[in-house]
This record gives structure tokens, sequence and C-alpha cells, in this order.
């Protein structure tokens, strides 16, 4: 009705029936939406190839726990009343239309899938990581709780931070029917949608998704061809944004290309061992150049023991698919400038602020604090960095936005975020991590 009125195309982000008593509504669902396009609606979804979703267990609890923040959500759960009233909500709220309305829920998650198929996947603390790819039913009889008072105490424990997938996203581990009627349709593009901590156990479609459904749904299921597929993944969606020149190989357009083996593309990442690169990719070019091997050149010069490659951003999402190539597990070395001088060429390379960034606070999330290394993290941007702008003509177009001012900038807040967390080491290390990372990607959305 949005894009009737206002005449403006529509995104049907993540397109699901989350939880088995939905699942009967996809072909309904569907009907919409070529309904919809009939009536001149420009409406597309995009959908994820998993019958899992990812995202924070705090998902799990009604919008009215949230008033006043986190520390006021944690405060109730503490509160014997409130967390009496939350469970009762969590137990028996359902979603009545329209959601947004005071005291309504969008999505009541767990009344549609059950704490059976809710698996925490990542905390930051010690206490709790132990149980790290277990459901929330297991992890309360591990603690001689019920689901909720764990999922609760969890989440007190973890000062709110805690992962989790979802199973029940248009099927589940049993089977993917519906799920392969919302890959099937000409209108649907292809997704991820996966978190990746750094740690844990995270959603495999991070390093799979592209390569499942190349693998799964096209070689193996002849779900989709190999020509429709590919367009799923690329001209679709560069179209629906608005990016004329990539997303297709030909003349004028951007030379944005993987390639791949058709016959051994394949995700090797599962939802219990996650971090693990597909097989079957060869190369990754953006604009023309060897990402894939520059990166695996930079990552070997930088210290890096294994190389995990995210394949669900090698389409042409550059930077996403560096940013997590950079958690890749670091050597304990010793040679912390080495470290330092391979990122700065690389910096130097891709004239990416966002590339190093990442990189050295993953590093420093992972040692000691040291002051003497803050110095010699300073004294070496210092000595570096140039005084006058890079040549960008030999850099992907997609960064010629960038000002060599802009970068410069963003060094100086790389130092000040990689002081601040050093200092917290001791103390909630990965959530400073990503409010510091949240930092510096606000400046390149400016």
């Amino acid at each position: 009705e949005i894009g009737r009125t206002n005449g403006i195309p529509v995104e049907h982000s993540h397109i699901e029936a989350f939880g088995e008593e939905n699942w009967k509504n996809i072909e309904q669902e569907i009907r919409l939406h070529e309904s919809a396009r009939e009536d001149g609606v420009d409406i597309l979804f995009d959908v994820i190839p998993y019958v899992a979703a990812n995202t924070t267990l705090l998902a799990c609890f009604p919008p009215y726990a949230f008033e006043g923040g986190m520390d006021q959500f944690l405060a109730r759960l503490k509160d014997v009343d409130e967390r009496a009233r939350i469970r009762q909500d969590v137990e028996d709220m359902a979603s009545v239309w329209p959601t947004w309305l005071p005291g309504r829920w969008p999505h009541n998650l767990v009344r549609a899938t059950g704490w059976k198929n809710i698996i925490l996947i990542w905390v930051p603390g010690e206490k709790n990581a132990r149980y790290v790819g277990r459901s929330m039913v297991e992890i309360g009889r591990l603690e001689n709780k019920d689901p909720f008072d764990a999922a609760a105490d969890i989440l007190i424990d973890e000062k709110g931070a805690a992962m989790a997938l979802y199973f029940g996203v248009s099927g589940d581990r049993h089977g993917d029917e519906g799920l392969k009627k919302f890959l099937a349709h000409p209108n649907g593009a292809i997704n991820t949608d996966a978190i990746v901590t750094g740690s844990g156990v995270p959603h495999p479609a991070a390093f799979g998704a592209f390569p499942r459904v190349l693998g799964q749904y096209v070689r193996e299921q002849g779900l989709l061809t190999l020509e429709d597929a590919v367009r799923k993944m690329t001209s679709l969606t560069a179209q629906r944004f608005g990016i004329h020149d990539r997303g297709l190989i030909k003349e004028g357009m951007h030379a944005d290309i993987t390639i791949f083996n058709q016959d051994e593309i394949y995700d090797n990442a599962t939802y219990t061992d996650s971090n693990r690169e597909p097989s079957g990719i060869k190369y990754v070019l953006i604009n023309g150049l060897p990402a894939l091997e520059l990166c695996r050149q930079w990552m070997t010069a930088a210290g890096a023991e294994t190389i995990a490659v995210p394949s669900g951003y090698i389409a042409y999402w550059l930077p996403l698919m560096v940013m997590n190539l950079s958690l890749a597990h670091v050597r304990q070395g010793e040679n912390y400038a080495a470290d330092l001088a391979a990122l700065y060429n690389a910096r130097r390379y891709w004239a990416d602020h966002r590339l190093p960034s990442y990189r050295q606070l993953v590093v420093a999330a992972k040692r000691p604090a040291d002051d003497s290394r803050l110095t010699a993290i300073e004294q070496h941007f210092s000595q570096n960095t140039p005084d006058h702008a890079p040549d960008f003509s030999s850099i992907a177009t997609m960064w010629q936005a960038i000002t060599w001012q802009r970068a410069l900038k963003a060094r100086d807040e790389e130092i000040a975020a990689l002081r601040q967390q050093v200092a917290g080491y001791q103390s909630g290390r990965v959530m400073r991590l990503l409010a510091a990372l949240q930092n510096l990607l606000s400046v390149f959305r400016k």
C-alpha cells in the first residue's frame, strides 16, 4: 500500500514465514506480491538461503521491556514482579495488527518457534561461553532453570550482549520446502544477513550463502538455473539499488567478477562449524583487480595463520569482504610492528581506512594492554602517512569519493578508538570493539 499510494519502489527485505504455524501461508504471501505487481506496484523481495536467522538474544523479549534503555531492561529482569510480567508475555503475547501500537509486539519469536529452536552462538564473557552452540532448553537443563530464566540470566551476566540462531525460517533442520518457494521465485534476490563476531559459532551465511545456492540449489537440486542464480546475486540487486554500472559483465561496466568452478563450488560452513571457507571460488575481481588474491597476500603478510573468505560478499561488496577477512585467526606473535606495516600497505593500496582499523581493533582486543604498542602505532602512522593525496585513478572507482582529508581524520579516530580498546581490555572488550567499529563506519556513511 505504501508503494501504491506514493508511487515508490518497495523492497520486502528478508522475506520469510517464521515459525511452523506460519509456513502454510508462504504461497499466500507470494500471491500478495504477485498481485501487487499486477496492480503496478514495483515490489521485489530478498531471501536468506537458510532456515535459521541470526540476531541478538534480546529479540526474545517484548518491546516495552527495553523502554529507558539497556540498563532499565536489565533492571526489569532482576525485579521479581517485572520479570514475571515479561515471562508471561513471552509465553502468551501474539502479534496483532497494527503491530506498532503501544503494548503490541511485531513478532514473538519464542512463541513462534519455541526455546528449543533458539541457539546461543556468541557471548562476550567467559562465564557462559561453555553454552555456545546449545539451545535455550539445553542450557536450562544444565542450569536447572526453565529456558526463559536461562536466557534472562545470560543477558544479565553479559549485560545484554548475546547472539543467537533462530530456527524456523520458512522451514527447519528437517526440511526447507517453504524456503525453496521463495528462492525459486523470479522476483527474489539472495542475501546473507549474517553477523560475524570474531568468536563463537556465527551464522554460516557469512561464509557460505552464495556458494550454498550455487552448489546445493543449482547443481545438486536443480531448483534454479545457474544463470538465474547468478542474476539473483548480482544484477538484480545492483539494479534494485540503482547501481547501473555494476552487476553485469558487458562493455562499459565495471569488471566486478567472481570466477568459480561450477562443478566444485560448495558451502562448507555449517550451523555447528561455521568459520569455514567455501570450495570452488578461484578469483574475485573488483574493477578488474584481483581482490581475493590481494587479500590473501595481505592476510599472509599481516601474520594470519588461516584465511577464511566470507563468500556472502563476493559479488561486489568488497569492504565487507575485506573486513570479514580480518576475522581470520590472528597469530599471537611478538612482531607487532610488522603487522602494522602490512596493514598500512594494505590501507595505502585500497585507500580504505576501514580495512586496517578493523584489523587493528581485533588485534588489540586479543592482546593485553600495553602503552608501548600504542606509542608504536602512533609513531608508525605519523611517519608513514604521506602529505599528498594518493592517485585514485588506480584504485577502485567506488572509493574515489573518499577524500584524503577524511582518511587523515579517520586515522586519528582509529588511534583514539584503539587506545580506548586497549584501556578497556579487561572489561567488556568485545562490546567496546563493536561500538568502536560502529563509530568508525559512521565516518564512512557521512
